[in-house]
């Protein structure tokens, strides 16, 4: 993953997020479904870890909620 998009995060705090999802996700499928690469994003069996602000983060599942063919998303949590 080569870049990623970045909103003027000036003042807005950066969090890691765990994205849990249902089905198979894999980094092709998220840049066809989002058009970006992400640098603040990888993936594991079940999840989805993201990095960024919350408007960041809800840029990022609601671009994945436009296609669920092969993955839902079932949670996010914060980390702290």
């Amino acid at each position: 993953m080569n870049y990623m998009k970045i909103n003027n995060t000036i003042g807005k705090d950066i969090f890691d997020w765990v994205i849990n999802i249902k089905g198979y996700a894999s980094e092709q499928k998220i840049e066809s479904i989002t058009g970006k690469k992400y640098i603040d994003c990888s993936l594991s069996y079940g999840n989805i870890y993201f990095r960024g602000t919350e408007d960041d983060k809800n840029d990022f599942c609601s671009e994945c909620y436009k296609d669920e063919s092969e993955f839902k998303i079932i949670g996010i949590t914060k980390q702290s």
